[in-house]
């Protein structure tokens, strides 16, 4: 069993039964983190830290139901975020679920406080800004996995921006991470302008495209299998074990939090925290009756024009099965457009079809941010392509991976060892560790990246020698937003 099947079968979605957080099921240890101060807290509890920034302080800790402080206080972070993201405060049996979630993923909680706050104004029991984190597996190629320190609903409020707020929350939390031994961070983004200089790159792309579906669609061979229609309510169950399939398959694959689980029962939308009554959901057989894909799915309403089908997840552990699912999807009466938002960029669906001009490409976006921490351990783990020798110089912003480094690849293991003195004078590359982060999936070619001025050349050839070595068994592809 490789490294990933190992970490992946109960990891994907959390943990469904609840017994254990994600983090334990990936096989994190238990035992609090170095450097993180809310690791293994319990839930009423917090650290409040002074912070350099006059007027303000940070504090971290577990999201709580029942005890009646620890529980406003919950409350009025989980009110911010949504105030961040321009969502309706949630009702109290939302929050209730909202906040269910959040546990069972165990979330370590952030907030900038203001220490005072005047007449009339939100207290001083509002966060000012909000920041959480909680690890997952990421499928790093070639059957290998790590476990990523993931970080999600940051906000600043509009009033209190520029002082500082986020480069204080992501640094100090950056740290922390890499002092507790995680070698990559990462993180799903809104805008793409924040965080490359905090060293951050984009990994992984998709892209959203429109078919074609009037009068059906016609494939070059035919599919096996079946697919049958089932209530949303029974992906509670298979969900997690259809995904854990796919994620086990796919390069740049990051394990699913508990709100993934609930998306696709319907038990809350995409938008918002009320069900989603119109969601429908199929389900594909392969030829013993294993079911290896399912598909998520909302019709868009009679105005638009031509009808459409709007795809919201669709999972398949293989080709048989996502050709199934999208054969289904061709077929559903009083529909001329099925539209899906988290295609690959090498999505094989044109090159099923007998007429791959059904399908087409409206918009490409970066899904899955990535951050290195420790280039030697996360350049080890990973698994290479090809053999050879590459020196490389990072330039790190912020510190944790500024230096110069030798990757030595033998039978596609990497020793990685760092430079000092006059070996680093002669680098074959040089880069932001941004950079780096965007080739460490094979996402990103370094010798675009390196005509793109992202990546500096110093010998000849060693932009190609890199894009032999970091190349993977498959396209990097996620589909998990956090």
């Amino acid at each position: 069993m490789t490294n990933l099947e190992q970490q992946t079968a109960d990891a994907s979605f959390g943990n469904v039964a609840g017994e254990n957080s994600a983090e334990q099921a990936a096989g994190s240890p238990a035992k609090p983190a170095a450097g993180n101060p809310a690791q293994g807290l319990a839930s009423e509890q917090q650290v409040t830290r002074p912070v350099n920034l006059p007027g303000y302080e940070l504090r971290t800790f577990r999201a709580a139901r029942d005890d009646e402080a620890a529980g406003a206080q919950t409350a009025a972070w989980m009110a911010a975020t949504s105030q961040g993201f321009h969502m309706n405060e949630p009702t109290d049996e939302q929050l209730k679920q909202r906040v269910a979630l959040v546990i069972e993923d165990n979330r370590a909680l952030i907030g900038a406080y203001q220490l005072e706050t005047p007449d009339g104004a939100l207290g001083m029991d509002h966060p000012v800004a909000t920041y959480s984190t909680f690890n997952n597996p990421i499928n790093i190629g070639f059957g290998q996995s790590v476990n990523g320190h993931l970080i999600t609903s940051v906000t600043v409020r509009p009033t209190h921006r520029r002082k500082g707020l986020l480069r204080t929350l992501i640094s100090n939390d950056l740290a922390g991470a890499k002092e507790a031994g995680f070698p990559i961070a990462a993180l799903t983004v809104s805008e793409a302008s924040i965080y490359r200089r905090f060293g951050f790159g984009p990994a992984t792309w998709s892209r959203t495209i429109s078919v074609d579906t009037t009068g059906g669609l016609s494939f070059l061979r035919p599919s096996t299998g079946r697919v049958e229609l089932t209530k949303p309510a029974a992906l509670r169950e298979l969900a997690p074990k259809i995904f854990a399939k796919f994620h086990a398959e796919t390069p740049g694959s990051v394990g699913r939090q508990a709100f993934y689980r609930e998306l696709a029962a319907g038990t809350i939308s995409e938008d918002s925290a009320e069900p989603d009554r119109g969601a429908r959901a199929a389900l594909h057989y392969d030829e013993n009756g294993e079911i290896d894909g399912y598909v998520r799915y909302k019709f868009a309403g009679w105005d638009t024009d031509p009808t459409t089908v709007k795809v919201s997840d669709l999972v398949a552990a293989n080709g048989e099965a996502r050709q199934g699912l999208w054969q289904f999807l061709g077929s559903i009466d009083l529909v001329n457009r099925v539209t899906y938002e988290e295609a690959a960029i090498d999505d094989p669906l044109p090159w099923m079809l007998t007429d791959s001009r059904r399908v087409n490409t409206t918009h490409t976006e970066d899904v899955l941010w990535l951050r290195i921490l420790d280039p030697i351990a996360a350049l080890q783990t990973r698994r290479y392509a090809d053999d050879g020798t590459l020196t490389i110089a990072l330039q790190d912003r912020l510190g944790f991976a500024d230096g110069s480094y030798r990757i030595s690849v033998t039978d596609g293991v990497a020793t990685v060892d760092s430079l000092a003195g006059a070996e680093t004078a002669h680098p074959d590359l040089s880069m932001d560790v941004s950079a780096l982060a965007s080739i460490y999936l094979g996402g990103a070619d370094p010798v675009v990246l390196a005509a793109g001025g992202q990546i500096d050349v110093h010998s000849a050839g060693s932009a190609e020698r890199a894009r032999k070595l970091f190349a993977l068994d498959r396209a990097a592809y996620c589909i998990t937003h956090f």
